[in-house]
């Protein structure tokens, strides 16, 4: 283990390692080192093997004896390597949504369709699209934004700077949160039993034509937990999204920035050609689906590439993306449909 830690901080290309006994069990623990320190796919656990049977064939060192075989292993830089991410969607279903109210917002909670109808309320659907019923909301004009909290709990964000956590069996709200906030962009993201806000009001950050907003870190019961600023500068389609430790933001210029739930800069990500990021949702391992003009694209977990995963038959104007982990299904929506994309890696 010292020795390929070694190669991997030095990038030495003439780094001995010598083998003195291999059983087979030596050879799966060197496939897992080499694995973590390559970050290589899967398959990588077979192709050392094989390397390591060759080796030792030519080498003829016989595990009942001892043999100093030295041998060259390059090792490339982590930064040199580039690993894309084999990810196939399928459609697996389109939910006409035939309302009469404008559909806002859509997310996954178990195996019912959450959306709002604005005018209306809450319409939940199965998953195979049939309609289950709604849940009226008093507030339901200035609804923000819908998030998760367990497959039966759902939190509704409005404009009024106030947070419902209802529960979807009964459609009753079991608790209220007011965000004292004088000002409240309308951009709510939620990991892990925090929320995090977005404040109305900009700050100019080192890069001259970015701004800042400030996004204030607090729990279910309104209790600020603490303050961080990111490069963000829109509104309307979702510009903040968080994962289980990230917080990825969309600025004013159409760039992608990551940061830690601390606050920390990560990465930013600039498209090689102008273009309009549309929304956002958090994927797997770090990485990101985004909408760019009609195309669903995967953003790597290091922001060094972009590669388009789906090209979208239907696309409207107004549309929007959620990702469901557990179901390992992504959610795209308009004004009137709801698809369902299958992911497999």
């Amino acid at each position: 283990m010292k020795a390929a830690e070694q190669i991997r901080l030095s990038g030495n290309s003439d780094t001995g390692l010598k083998i003195k006994a291999v059983s087979s069990d030596d050879l799966y623990i060197f496939a897992e080192i080499a694995k973590k320190v390559l970050l290589e796919s899967e398959k990588l656990s077979t192709e050392i093997n094989q390397l390591m049977t060759n080796i030792l064939t030519k080498a003829k060192v016989k595990t009942a004896e001892r043999e100093n075989v030295n041998i060259n292993l390059r090792i490339p830089k982590s930064k040199d390597l580039y690993v894309p991410t084999s990810v196939k969607i399928e459609l697996k279903k389109c939910i006409p949504l035939n309302t009469e109210g404008l559909l806002r917002n859509c997310i996954l909670a178990g195996n019912n369709i959450v959306v709002t109808e604005i005018g209306k309320g809450l319409r939940i659907c199965k998953i195979d699209g049939t309609f289950d019923r709604t849940i009226k909301l008093e507030k339901v004009r200035y609804v923000n934004r819908l998030f998760l909290i367990d497959c039966n709990t759902i939190a509704v964000s409005y404009r009024l700077r106030s947070v419902d956590v209802l529960d979807l069996s009964t459609g009753l709200v079991k608790n209220t949160t007011e965000l004292n906030i004088s000002n409240t962009d309308y951009e709510i993201a939620y990991e892990d039993g925090l929320m995090y806000v977005v404040e109305y009001g900009d700050k100019f950050t080192s890069d001259s034509n970015e701004k800042e907003k400030k996004v204030i870190v607090m729990n279910l019961s309104g209790k600020v937990i603490r303050n961080i600023f990111v490069s963000s500068n829109r509104w309307g389609n979702t510009s903040v999204s968080t994962d289980s430790n990230r917080l990825f933001s969309i600025s004013k210029n159409n760039l992608v920035y990551c940061y830690d739930l601390k606050g920390i800069l990560k990465w930013k990500f600039q498209p090689d050609k102008p273009c309009y990021i549309e929304s956002i949702a958090t994927y797997e391992d770090g990485q990101l689906f985004v909408v760019i003009k009609g195309s669903i694209l995967l953003l790597s977990s290091d922001g060094k590439s972009l590669d388009v995963v789906l090209t979208l038959e239907h696309s409207k104007h107004k549309s929007d993306l959620y990702y469901d982990k557990a179901l390992k299904l992504l959610v795209y929506y308009d004004t009137n449909n709801v698809f369902l994309y299958q992911v497999k890696h």
